[in-house]
């Protein structure tokens, strides 16, 4: 993460393609450890403005995910999310209130209470984006 925060994408493709190919060859192509991987990947694609990349990245983060890891996991939410952000950095709003929208159901799932403050407070949103999104 350290070459991302630095602003070196380059150098830190470089490392996750490595890391990549280790884990494809040591863990197999359907490992939760494969699935990080590719987040982390399509996260540097995202910051450099790479969305239709990033999301490629982000499927198939999302594709092991489910394969390996329960349907409401966190780590699924997450990938939602990520997902959503890219969408809504390409002005697809309703596509990306769909995806925030799993990552919300899972989150009220998983961590109950506590997301239902935060989220309460931030309910407003996918109508104003929704709304955003609608051509005059």
């Amino acid at each position: 993460a350290l070459p991302i925060s630095q602003g070196e994408y380059d150098r830190a493709t470089d490392l996750y393609e490595k890391c990549l190919a280790i884990e494809l060859d040591t863990l197999g192509p359907r490992h939760p450890y494969v699935a990080t991987t590719y987040g982390s990947m399509a996260s540097v694609l995202n910051a450099q403005g790479a969305f239709a990349r990033a999301m490629e990245f982000y499927e198939k983060c999302l594709a092991v995910q489910l394969d390996t890891l329960r349907p409401g996991h966190p780590d699924v939410a997450t990938t939602h999310h990520n997902m959503a952000s890219v969408l809504k950095a390409q002005g697809e709003h309703n596509r990306a209130a769909a995806f925030d929208d799993k990552c919300l159901a899972i989150q009220l799932e998983t961590l109950g209470p506590v997301i239902r403050t935060r989220r309460r407070r931030m309910a407003t949103w996918p109508m104003v984006m929704r709304f955003d999104s609608l051509a005059y």
